[in-house]
């Protein structure tokens, strides 16, 4: 996952996806049909527009998420944002998606609070950036909260609770209201403000291979799945250290990559890895993935791209992107 800039999680970087948005046929909304097209320097692609007046289900779309098309990840984010197909609403999870489609969820946030500054997804950017970028006070936030006449959602509520604490108290007050039961956006907002005073926070939480910890990661990324594919970044490098558990490290990144591609995010770069691993090691039982998933990241992420990626000086480059902190994921 490429380099971020702090504050809520809002966008991993932007799928580059060239023909995205480009409108070069039109799905069959009654049949599902797609229909492969010629671009003009030949390359043969399949292309499915997503109509917003017609509701997928959510498996289906998924599937076709774990073959990185864009039109599915803009129908899941339209699903997350709106909690339609039976999808709990997460702010976050529909950023997500709207990144894999390759749109700016910046401008999409923005556009949505000016048009209607009650609209959940506007007001979370607005408030965060403005906290973040410190455009706007802790004061000012808590009388727009307090000012609000539309019914609060459980992340304003918990957004509110915690600006009310003493500074030295919010800490331990988000984690003890953080639990299983929490929404994937009030976990949003919680490790958002965690972040805000201890950019490491991601790390210290997360990032080891005790029982407890799983536990607690696989609490946190059922709520959260893209993080799923972050987690497992970080695991695999301390795999790459020789730490003194590497074994343990290793099943841990497998998991997380697992569980990430079975939600639709895992990202290219750890296809590159679970591949790179296969080629090297051969297929045991550590590997989760089937040869059907195998074949699929083969062809999602040919030979030729997976010895550009291994390349030393991306992988160089790599190590230094992944420094920052995963809970730095709003674009500037």
């Amino acid at each position: 996952m490429e380099n971020r800039i702090f504050i809520i999680l809002l966008s991993i970087a932007s799928a580059l996806y060239m023909f995205a948005d480009k409108k070069m046929t039109v799905r069959n909304v009654d049949t599902g049909e797609s229909f492969e097209v010629f671009v003009p320097d030949g390359m043969k692609i399949s292309i499915q527009e997503y109509n917003s007046d017609w509701l997928d289900s959510i498996p289906y779309l998924v599937e076709h998420a774990k073959w990185k098309e864009p039109w599915a990840y803009e129908a899941l984010a339209e699903c997350y944002r709106y909690g339609k197909g039976g999808l709990d609403k997460s702010i976050f999870n529909a950023i997500m998606c709207y990144e894999e489609a390759g749109k700016s969820t910046t401008k999409i946030a923005e556009e949505a609070y000016e048009s209607n500054p009650a609209d959940e997804f506007g007001l979370l950017n607005h408030l965060m950036q403005g906290l973040d970028k410190k455009r706007i006070s802790e004061e000012d936030v808590i009388r727009l909260i307090d000012g609000l006449t539309i019914p609060k959602s459980n992340w304003i509520v918990f957004l509110r609770e915690i600006l009310g604490q003493k500074y030295d108290n919010r800490s331990k007050f988000i984690y003890s209201r953080l639990t299983q039961d929490s929404s994937s956006d009030e976990f949003l907002i919680g490790f958002a403000c965690l972040a805000m005073d201890d950019s490491h926070v991601f790390d210290k939480t997360f990032v080891n291979v005790s029982d407890g910890n799983m536990r607690k990661i696989r609490t946190f990324c059922e709520k959260l799945p893209p993080i799923y594919d972050v987690i497992a970044e970080k695991m695999w490098r301390r795999y790459d250290e020789n730490t003194g558990d590497k074994d343990k490290y290793l099943a841990a990144a497998l998991e997380c990559m697992f569980h990430a591609d079975q939600a639709g995010f895992l990202s290219k770069h750890n296809m590159v890895k679970v591949l790179t691993f296969c080629e090297k090691n051969g297929i045991d039982g550590r590997m989760l993935f089937s040869d059907e998933d195998l074949a699929r990241f083969d062809a999602i992420c040919p030979k030729d791209y997976r010895d550009y990626i291994n390349t030393p000086v991306l992988v160089e480059e790599e190590v230094v992107e992944m420094n920052e902190d995963p809970v730095e994921l709003i674009e500037e």
